[in-house]
């Protein structure tokens, strides 16, 4: 049979059309149109979605947060923080931090509780590629949630604090310091040692940190009179009336004291009230009241009468 079928003639292929182009399918496309799908697919994270390594979801966070007036679906949110969280064992802190500070700075559509939960439990274990910022980050995104294993992470983070100060600035560790209560966490030697390394950056601060981390100490209540008062007057120092947040960091400074029973020198009290006269009229009532309280309880019984008159 096979012989048979290898002499068999068959028949002449009759000839057809051609209803199709030999030439590519991208002939058409332009460079710039080229660009464009490229950037739509990667916009909504397409690739993300599909070859989710650490690296991928590091550049997607990356992309997230220098977009920051974009749209994303909700699918898209969902499948990251799904991807992220199988794979918070394999990601940096630096690389957590970013996916974190992506989900929480460009309001998201999704809960987050698994994502820092995941990410809790990962990421303070790799201490030696912690890095001052990565620290910063993560304390302050896992601090907004109550959650246990965010609370520990918080813990384990601050325990790397010393080993990273050199890297984060005062602002940075002021960030920390309140993001640790935020946590229901207290550390005094921590502020004992940000103390040491904001007297020798203290010409280097303004108002406003100073006045930050005066709050800060307050929140500790972490009651170190030589410093706060250094901070009082370097304040004085810094001082610019005239700056458009300045009532709000004038009354957290002297909130700060307030909390912390410590008393102004007479001569510094006097240059305050000068700034708290200057200010009165751009405080907000919660301002006003808690100047109004702290300048009852330094006797300045006049000065009150007036804040207390703008935030009735």
């Amino acid at each position: 049979m096979a012989v048979a079928l290898r002499r068999r003639v068959l028949p002449a292929a009759q000839p057809r059309a051609r209803w199709f182009s030999t030439d590519s399918p991208w002939r058409a496309a332009t460079p710039e149109s080229v660009q464009a799908r490229k950037w739509k697919k990667r916009t909504y994270g397409r690739e993300v979605l599909i070859f989710a390594d650490s690296k991928k979801l590091a550049e997607a966070a990356e992309l997230v947060l220098s977009q920051p007036g974009a749209t994303r679906p909700k699918a898209f949110w969902e499948v990251f923080e799904k991807r992220t969280v199988q794979s918070a064992h394999l990601l940096t802190p630096i690389q957590g931090a970013m996916i974190i500070r992506a989900f929480e700075d460009t309001g998201c559509l999704v809960d987050t509780t698994e994502l820092v939960r995941a990410l809790a439990m990962e990421l303070p274990k790799r201490e030696e590629e912690l890095t001052g910022l990565a620290v910063r980050v993560l304390c302050d995104a896992f601090s907004r949630h109550d959650d246990e294993a965010a609370k520990q992470g918080v813990g384990a983070l601050l325990r790397q604090v010393p080993n990273v100060m050199y890297q984060m600035s005062i602002d940075d560790l002021t960030a920390v310091l309140l993001a640790v209560r935020r946590a229901a966490l207290s550390d005094s030697h921590l502020c004992a040692t940000v103390a040491l390394k904001a007297r020798a950056h203290m010409p280097m601060l303004g108002f406003n940190s100073l006045s930050s981390l005066a709050a800060a100490y307050a929140e500790h209540d972490h009651r170190d009179v030589p410093f706060m008062q250094e901070l009082a007057s370097r304040g004085l120092e810094t001082a610019e009336s005239d700056s458009e947040d300045f009532p709000v960091a004038l009354s957290q400074l002297l909130v700060a004291f307030h909390k912390l029973a410590i008393a102004l020198e007479p001569t510094v009290m006097q240059r305050y009230k000068e700034l708290v006269e200057v200010a009165i009229d751009r405080f907000t009532h919660e301002e006003a009241r808690q100047v109004a309280e702290m300048l009852g309880e330094a006797g300045e019984m006049d000065l009150q009468r007036k804040v207390r008159a703008h935030a009735a």
